[in-house]
Order: C-alpha cells, then sequence, then structure tokens
C-alpha cells in the first residue's frame, strides 16, 4: 500500500501550484520584514505540508507521488528560481470585460506569478506536465498568453515585460515579449469559443469535472444569455471551465 496523496497526475500540479503560491508568499514576506529568505529546504517543507493538505481530499496513491512533486519543486530552485524578483501578485484573479456582438462577457483569470522586472513585468505561468513547444516556444496567437496579455494591459496600462512558461518537469522556460502577441488573432479565438458557447455547440469533454459539470446541459453549456458572460478555458480546456488557464 502507498501513502494517502493526490490520486491523479493532475492533482500533483495542483499541489505544485499551492506549495509555490505559499513559497512565494512566504518569500514577499521575509523581504518585507527583514528577514532570512526561506530555503531549499523550506521549499521542500512547504511541499510536503501542501501535499498532506490535499491528502484527505484524495485517494491512496502510488509511493511515488511525492517524490515526483519534490522533482517539480526541486528544479523549479535550481532551474527558475529567481532571488532577485520582486513578486508583485501571486494566484491574482482578474475579471476581463470583453464586448462580443453587442453582449458583455466576464472573462474570468487566475495569474500564477506577477513579477516586476527591469522594463516592466513577468507573468509567470507554471507547467508541471512534459515540456512541449507550445510552452517552450510560445507563439504569437498563444491564447492563454494572449489573454494574460489582456489582463495585464487592464492593470497595467502603459506596461511592457514579458510572459512565460516555467516548465518545473525540465527547468526550461518559455517567453515571449508581451508587445509580440497577436491580440488579433487572439481576440479571434476568443469570439469563436464565445459564438460556440452561445449556440450550445460544446458539449461535456472528459476533463469536464466539478463546476465545469454544472454549467453543462443536455446540448451543451447553458450560459447566462441575458448578461451574456462566458467563461472560457485557455489552451484548449472545455469551454466551461473556470477560472481561465490550465495548471
Amino acid at each position: 500500500d502507498g501513502p494517502i496523496g493526490p490520486s491523479r497526475q493532475a492533482d500533483t500540479g495542483t499541489v505544485a501550484h499551492d506549495a509555490l503560491r505559499r513559497f512565494a508568499e512566504r518569500w514577499r514576506a521575509a523581504e518585507a520584514d527583514g528577514e532570512p529568505a526561506p530555503t531549499e529546504s523550506d521549499l521542500l517543507a512547504i511541499g510536503r505540508e501542501s501535499y498532506w493538505a490535499h491528502a484527505g481530499e484524495a485517494s491512496v496513491a502510488p509511493r511515488d507521488t511525492l517524490d515526483q512533486l519534490e522533482a517539480l519543486l526541486r528544479t523549479y530552485w535550481r532551474e527558475l528560481h529567481d532571488p532577485d524578483a520582486q513578486i508583485l501578485e501571486v494566484e491574482h484573479a482578474v475579471k476581463v470585460a470583453y464586448e462580443r456582438d453587442g453582449l458583455r462577457h466576464t472573462l474570468d483569470m487566475r495569474l500564477d506569478r506577477l513579477d516586476r522586472i527591469e522594463g516592466g513585468v513577468r507573468l509567470v505561468d507554471y507547467k508541471t506536465g512534459r515540456p512541449k513547444a507550445d510552452y517552450t516556444s510560445p507563439k504569437p496567437s498563444d491564447l492563454q498568453m494572449g489573454l494574460y496579455a489582456m489582463a495585464i494591459e487592464q492593470a497595467f496600462p502603459d506596461a511592457a515585460g514579458r510572459a512565460e512558461y516555467w516548465l518545473l518537469a525540465s527547468g526550461e522556460r518559455g517567453s515571449i515579449e508581451l508587445s509580440a502577441i497577436d491580440l488579433v488573432k487572439v481576440r479571434a479565438a476568443i469570439d469563436e469559443t464565445i459564438d460556440g458557447v452561445l449556440a450550445g455547440r460544446f458539449a461535456r469533454g472528459k476533463r469536464c469535472r466539478g463546476e465545469c459539470v454544472a454549467l453543462l446541459g443536455g446540448r451543451g453549456l447553458r450560459a447566462d444569455e441575458a448578461r451574456g458572460e462566458a467563461l472560457l478555458a485557455a489552451g484548449g480546456a472545455q469551454p466551461g471551465a473556470s477560472p481561465i488557464g490550465t495548471p
């Protein structure tokens, strides 16, 4: 028998996100209070705390699940951690107003992390799965980064900077300048999704769970057409998922 812990690979990503959120918050607090910064050992301890905090919601997991989590956190510390970063926001919820065909919509997002860097800001999105080209070399039409760029534009209208995927499995970064994102193509993808949601063209997908299930009816998404609100999922996730973005 293995230990009690997260039962699915996706849950390891959830716990890693939670651990990195708590670590970043502790890092900011130490910096503000003039205390010593947390160390790699502290990060791993936070990871174990997060692991067992989530364990009550999961079934029996393989013994190597905690080892996988710690491997992700070690890679973060040794390959991605920036001790000079000024962390502005962690797990920051953003709502962006969006209009389509005279209807007002709300794009619901959660940013993993936002840093202030020389020349502007850096938006960081953690990825815990296998590296792929979409993340190591994001394209100007990248929907997730495009959505995040819209959120940054709303919060910091004149901000320059870049958006980055941080791949915890490999230690790689995929970076794109905010100015290089093709918002015309991003908006076209958003419009297509909104049209599909309101027309009920999206059936329940295999990854649709929790809130997503509650939002789906017999023919697809039950959209509130009176208010014109649509919850969109980035990166090919099932429309109806909230918040925007993938762990």
